[in-house]
């Protein structure tokens, strides 16, 4: 089993700059809590280069390449991506790259949590998407992951990381060969275990407040 975190974001993210790690520093730190396989998923732009690759390699990771996009206002992410994935730019522009790119990996992120997501528009395309992201961001009391459970998608728990210190907080087990053609078949094919606790209010309500604390601080920044 694959110790894996497929949803994260670094300071090279276009639309949240306000984060303060690079991506060799999120590497370091996907060392240290035990990973094997890493994908960097900013916002519009993949961050993806052989440096990085190698970098990574040189300590015991597999980085995939990968993407979070926007299709009618709503968050899409592309695990194993191809650069043709930033040219999507609608639902029919995505179902041509599934359709040519099998092994790509396309996954619905916290459908029933923000203005960003999908929503009802999820069941409606359904087809479109490998598997649906668990998300990290849940209590005893709130877990709109429940919902999206019923879908009957293949369940794969990210951690969506903005902060390096949530990296941990919900990851996935992956049973397949370290290789990306590999993982994305094993992730379709359901062959995940789930790792997650729930983060209670007061820890939930302090990551919002970083959040919007750093948009008003970019926002400042930027005049």
């Amino acid at each position: 089993m694959l110790k894996a975190q497929l949803h994260t974001h670094t300071n090279s993210d276009p639309r949240d700059r306000w984060i303060s790690y690079s991506e060799k520093e999120l590497i370091d730190r996907a060392v240290s809590e035990g990973y094997e396989v890493l994908s960097i998923t900013c916002h519009d732009k993949l961050v993806f280069t052989e440096e990085l690759r190698k970098y990574a390699e040189g300590k015991g990771i597999l980085l995939l390449p990968g993407i979070e996009i926007v299709i009618e206002n709503s968050d899409v992410l592309i695990i194993n991506a191809t650069e043709k994935a930033k040219e999507i730019e609608s639902f029919q522009d995505l179902k041509r790259y599934k359709y040519r790119n099998p092994n790509s990996l396309i996954v619905a992120p916290h459908p029933y949590f923000k203005k960003r997501s999908l929503g009802k528009k999820l069941k409606k395309k359904l087809s479109l998407f490998d598997a649906i992201e668990y998300s990290f961001f849940y209590s005893d009391k709130l877990n709109l992951n429940k919902r999206a459970e019923k879908l009957g998608l293949p369940m794969l728990g990210t951690s969506d990381t903005h902060f390096i210190d949530t990296l941990d907080t919900t990851y996935s087990l992956i049973d397949a060969d370290k290789t990306p053609e590999s993982i994305v078949r094993a992730i379709k094919q359901g062959k995940i275990e789930i790792k997650t606790k729930p983060l209670g209010i007061p820890r939930m309500a302090g990551i919002v407040f970083k959040m919007s604390t750093g948009k008003i601080t970019k926002l400042v920044k930027t005049g």
